[in-house]
């Protein structure tokens, strides 16, 4: 079961489930693992999607896997102006794979 939010299960432009928010994914962390691993259950959700956070990451908290990446329209990675699309494949309610793809858009596209 995917949950697709958009910041974090508890605000829609919240930044719970950003990389330096989230406990083990770096010092100064202010989102707990146990407040994680609360959303899934409460979700009932396997894997959250999500993004708004400009900076992408994967992590398993319990069973449960946040995919975030970044923000699909900004640039997600230092030195490089794409984006970062992620796809998350169920198949029977399992979910079945999950891909990061490298996005490349022009800014001043017209």
């Amino acid at each position: 079961r995917v949950a697709a939010v958009h910041g974090d299960p508890t605000c829609v432009n919240g930044w719970a489930l950003a990389a330096d928010h989230v406990d083990g994914a770096r010092p100064g962390h202010a989102t707990a693992a146990a407040d994680v691993r609360a959303w899934f259950d409460a979700a009932e959700a396997d894997v959250f999607a999500t993004a708004h956070t400009c900076l992408p990451f994967l992590q398993f908290f319990g069973d449960g896997l946040v995919a975030n990446n970044g923000a699909a329209g900004l640039a997600s990675f230092e030195g490089d102006g794409a984006g970062l699309v992620t796809r998350v494949a169920a198949r029977g309610g399992v979910v079945i794979s999950i891909s990061a793809t490298r996005s490349p858009f022009r800014l001043n596209a017209g």
